[in-house]
């Protein structure tokens, strides 16, 4: 485990050894720091949805260091999964946990492969296979839409969605929420995802601006509906 004291406050962090990710941490610092402290600084109360919380990273930012009123976790690999519980439950924090792949469809079975040197970069790779004959490093999972698993919410503010070039269709399964809530949207997006220009248009589509600067090492940006920045 490694740990670390930001804003006086100690966080904890099982990892995997070797993990990109990780590395961040073994130098005692969040993962994507610039990212986090900017979406601080909007100083957005309301529901936090983090879509890909991989390990805990911006989750636990977002409860502890945020002005959010409550944060859901989803995270689509089980393997993944584990470590958000573990990280969640180390660091004492209330997180709505959810252990499925957020999609434009309910109830399909899909595959995710893996990366033991980069568990962050877990993806779809195909609906359901036959995992015995693969490596360990491929998981099945079922799918749900933001607008199902979200129905019941209010006051969403905030969805961040990390979840390699699977974000177009986390997107279209969420139209309802962005109807009715307008949230800010933090998105990895780079120009080789084979959706880019599908999702620029549906941001577009839904009156959503950016800056077009990115806050991680990643390309990743700030999409907030009906303003200019």
């Amino acid at each position: 485990m490694y740990s670390f004291k930001y804003n006086n406050e100690n966080v904890y962090f099982n990892y995997v050894l070797g993990d990109h990710i990780a590395s961040e941490w073994k130098n005692k610092i969040f993962y994507e720091i610039r990212l986090l402290e900017k979406i601080k600084s909007l100083n957005l109360n309301g529901l936090y949805v983090d879509v890909g919380s991989h390990h805990g990273n911006h989750s636990i930012y977002f409860e502890k260091f945020c002005n959010s009123d409550k944060v859901i976790s989803i995270e689509g690999n089980p393997f993944n999964f584990n470590y958000l519980k573990m990280n969640i439950a180390q660091n004492k924090c209330k997180n709505i946990l959810f252990n499925i792949i957020v999609s434009d469809k309910e109830g399909e079975t899909l595959t995710m492969k893996y990366d033991m040197k980069n568990t962050g970069c877990s993806s779809v790779v195909n609906s359901k296979i036959n995992t015995s004959v693969k490596s360990k490093n491929y998981i099945n999972n079922t799918t749900t839409t933001l607008d199902n698993l979200l129905k019941n919410e209010e006051n969403i503010s905030l969805i961040k969605l990390d979840i390699e070039n699977y974000e177009y269709y986390a997107l279209l399964g969420a139209q309802n929420i962005i109807n009715k809530h307008r949230p800010v949207i933090i998105i990895e997006l780079h120009r080789n995802n084979p959706y880019y220009r599908e999702i620029i248009n549906f941001l577009h589509k839904n009156k959503y601006k950016t800056d077009g600067i990115s806050y991680a090492g990643s390309p990743t940006f700030i999409y907030v509906m009906d303003s200019v920045f």
